[in-house]
């Protein structure tokens, strides 16, 4: 049958074999066949690809993540264990505030985004001079002005390029030295001696010597986080039926913009998404296929801003769409979306039944009393702190 094929195709290309030789034929037949061959192994190869690139973005069961995220957390445990016996103590990432150790763990930045402020610490070696120390806190300044953050699990920077998270340093155009002049990868040297030349000295917990420097973002750093993802706010607002500066608020309470965010409990990204909660929800209502979204896939800006608009789509709209005031049902998925509906429904009834919940909310008017009662009666101050923050935030984005 390939034989077949190959004299077909032969006779499709208008090529005249009458003074050709049989052995040179022949020759031509095993070229084509090894030309098909690669051709075949080519498309193998990149459907391979394909697969073991959807595996990254999506786990096919609760079973599957749960079990990665066990093995992750464990590698975490033995990270913060080893850096606590070197440090005296581990800075752990959170949702507004990133965290990088340098590879051998002698260097770590923390960039806190909420307050616009940046710690350098660099730990002594034995026997080090204080000129040595100082000079390897330049590298680690330069380093974290030039980071573009990693996707792995562990608060380590990222030397391959492949696993660098953003196109962009993270803090792109959110550094400034005294003359206002914005720094960059380009001219971070200088930068980062200035700022290491005011470092001090200090000491461990455990006694052990480390040069601790620290410098403010630009006033307006929020606002250059926020820039790069309006247009996908838009979008995704536009295509749930979402007021814009709601989704815009809950970015700036859940993340400060912060576009590595990760948060104790396991949240990932600008919209603070659980992968097998609100996650999962949201994916299965975007993509109508069952599948948790891993890390990487929510780490995308723009996964993660559609997937968070999705679930706030969710909420308002599956939840709690028989609430009948459009402001009371807006409380209701703004506390939703930290808490979950369950919690939502105990501030009312005392249980976390969502339908039995909803006559009660019905019979309270106007809309502020639902929003005062919320603030007195939701299960947890967090949740009870985000709605008002959500909320009064909206007006900056009007």
């Amino acid at each position: 049958m390939q034989k077949q094929l190959l004299l077909f195709a032969v006779s499709l290309s208008g090529i005249c074999f009458q003074n050709v030789s049989a052995g040179d034929f022949e020759e031509y037949q095993r070229k084509q066949q090894r030309d098909m061959q690669q051709y075949q192994n080519q498309q193998d190869e990149g459907i391979s690809s394909q697969v073991a690139d959807l595996r990254t973005f999506v786990f096919k069961t609760q079973q599957e993540y749960i079990q990665w995220k066990a093995d992750q957390e464990r590698q975490f445990r033995e990270f913060a264990s080893n850096v606590k016996s070197s440090w005296g103590y581990f800075r752990a990432p959170s949702n507004k505030t990133w965290v990088e150790y340098s590879v051998d763990s002698r260097s770590v930045s923390e960039v806190d985004f909420e307050k616009g402020r940046v710690t350098v610490e660099v730990l002594a070696k034995e026997g080090e001079d204080n000129e040595t120390i100082r000079q390897r806190l330049t590298s680690a300044i330069e380093r974290v002005i030039k980071s573009h953050g990693s996707q792995k699990s562990l608060p380590v920077e990222s030397t391959n390029e492949k696993d660098m998270q953003l196109q962009k340093p993270v803090l792109s155009e959110q550094v400034a030295d005294n003359e206002g002049l914005s720094i960059s990868e380009e001219n971070a040297k200088p930068f980062a001696e200035e700022i290491a030349g005011s470092a001090q000295m200090s000491s461990t917990s455990t006694g052990k010597k480390k040069l601790v420097a620290s410098f403010s973002l630009v006033p307006d750093h929020l606002k250059k986080r926020m820039e790069p993802y309006l247009p996908a706010v838009r979008k995704y607002a536009s295509k749930y039926s979402l007021d814009e500066a709601l989704v815009l608020a809950t970015i700036h309470t859940e993340s400060y913009f912060n576009p590595v965010a990760r948060s104790s409990c396991g949240a990932i990204g600008l919209m603070q998404l659980m992968p097998d909660r609100g996650g999962l929800e949201a994916y299965r209502h975007v993509f109508d296929k069952s599948g948790v979204p891993s890390v990487s896939f929510l780490f995308d800006a723009e996964n993660n801003i559609q997937l968070g608009c999705a679930y706030i789509h969710i909420l308002q709209n599956q939840y709690f769409i028989d609430i009948t005031t459009l402001e009371s049902r807006l409380y209701c998925g703004i506390a939703g979306y930290n808490t979950g509906p369950g919690n939502v429904a105990k501030a009312f009834n005392g249980t976390r039944n969502v339908q039995a919940a909803i006559p009660i909310i019905n019979s309270i008017a106007p809309s502020d009393r639902v929003y005062k009662h919320m603030l007195a009666k939701l299960p947890y101050n967090e949740t009870r702190d985000y709605l008002k923050n959500v909320v009064t935030r909206m007006e900056l984005y009007r």
